[in-house]
């Protein structure tokens, strides 16, 4: 529908508006956060499919939900790379361009038998 979101969770991640007439490439609009700091992290929007200026949507607080690894058997060296390429990147965003990160990752248990 043109209004964008109706759901308060758009306050906190931008909004989206799918139809569009002015854009040929058919991309959402996408409308970003005003409240947050920039302070130089460019990111890859494949929402839009540009590279926008990284804001949150607080000042320089940034609320980042990750999946993990979904587990089907033994652990092995793949399922720590999830962790640990997020945690680099986690690293990066405070360390260097000084925002203040909270990282949540969740891990899937599963069970194939389960699933019919």
């Amino acid at each position: 529908s043109g209004k964008g979101c109706a759901h308060s969770v758009c306050g906190l991640v931008g909004q989206i508006h799918f139809d569009n007439p002015e854009n040929p490439e058919g991309h959402p609009e996408w409308y970003p956060p005003r409240d947050g700091e920039y302070l130089g992290l460019n990111v890859n929007n494949s929402l839009t499919d540009r590279i926008d200026q990284f804001k949150p949507a607080q000042g320089r607080r940034v609320l980042w939900y990750t999946c993990g690894p979904t587990v089907y058997d033994y652990c092995h060296m793949g399922h720590a790379r999830a962790y640990l390429t997020f945690d680099i990147l986690r690293r990066i965003i405070e360390d260097y361009f000084g925002y203040n990160v909270l990282l949540q990752s969740n891990i899937t248990d599963i069970d194939d038998k389960i699933i019919l």
